[in-house]
């Protein structure tokens, strides 16, 4: 199928049948990462995220999008625990 049929065929869709390209994905990223001195003095940190766009304009200037993020960090100072979650 030529270039101008598929395109015909596509914008006759219904937009959330139509194929979609890499910035209508969803985009996710992580981190981990760790520093200190010994067991009683260190310091862990990781995280998590995820978003997409939800909504774009015909003109593509603007858009609309939606993401979650969760982190988790862990760590001793002088044998005391430190725990929290973001």
């Amino acid at each position: 199928m030529n270039p101008i049929n598929r395109r015909c065929l596509e914008s006759s869709k219904p937009r959330w049948q139509r194929q979609t390209s890499w910035e209508e994905q969803i985009h996710g990223g992580f981190d981990l990462n760790a520093a200190g001195n010994n067991s009683k003095n260190y310091h862990a940190h990781g995280e998590v995220g995820a978003g997409t766009v939800v909504w774009r304009s015909e003109n593509k200037n603007h858009s609309v999008g939606v993401g979650a993020h969760a982190e988790q960090h862990r760590g001793k100072f002088q044998g005391h625990g430190i725990y929290y979650d973001i």
